[in-house]
């Protein structure tokens, strides 16, 4: 009788779920190694987009890392996420994964930093682009009523991640088609026009 054997696929050839599927399911060395050869560049993407190009690599490279823990944390729960996702979302959502660790790390350390002991003046032009940035969200939280969470970080996915629509529909928790993705966008970006069209009352820095 002849038998037949079938030829190992070598790990690197597998596709992007099979990869996250032999993570959660096998764990192991191999697998692992792969992930983050073949997903680490794509988590930077996610920083760097966050962050800004101008961003040292060695703090891309920490935020990366951050990221990485964070998917075995609590026997893979995050990285499980990533197995339910479409296969053609994976690489969108660990992009956002890792712009959101950039995110949450920033705004930490800005709450930690006071102005004082910013290396940049107050007036600077960083620190005046910041402000707006704030009032724009500070609007934001106005403007989305009842699942304002949901719908800021729709924002900051779209303009400041620069995410496509079917990705951030793709992306856990956010629960919306394209169309409904691009019809809250275009809600938010209405209400922010028609406040910052307005004239502030006296006193007022929006």
């Amino acid at each position: 009788m002849i038998e037949f054997t079938v030829p190992a696929v070598a790990i690197e050839d597998l596709s992007d779920e099979q990869v996250v599927r032999r993570c959660c399911d096998t764990p192991g060395a191999a697998s692992w190694d792969e992930f983050v050869r073949r997903f680490s560049p794509v988590i930077a993407q996610g920083v760097v987009r966050a962050l800004g190009r101008e961003t040292a690599a060695d703090r891309v490279e920490e935020h990366v890392q951050a990221t990485l823990a964070r998917l075995c944390e609590r026997d893979y729960q995050k990285l499980r996420l990533v197995r339910g996702v479409n296969p053609a979302a994976i690489r969108p959502y660990l992009r956002t994964m890792g712009a959101n660790e950039a995110v949450s790390a920033w705004r930490a350390v800005k709450r930690e930093v006071p102005w004082e002991d910013a290396a940049e003046p107050r007036n600077g032009p960083r620190a005046e682009r910041q402000i707006l940035i704030d009032q724009v969200f500070r609007h934001l939280q106005r403007c989305t009523g009842e699942n304002a969470k949901r719908d800021v970080l729709i924002f900051e996915l779209y303009y400041r991640i620069g995410l496509a629509a079917v990705a951030i529909a793709r992306t856990p928790g956010i629960e919306l088609s394209q169309k409904g993705v691009e019809t809250r966008l275009l809600r938010m970006v209405d209400c922010l026009r028609r406040v910052f069209a307005r004239p502030l009352p006296k006193g007022d820095t929006a």
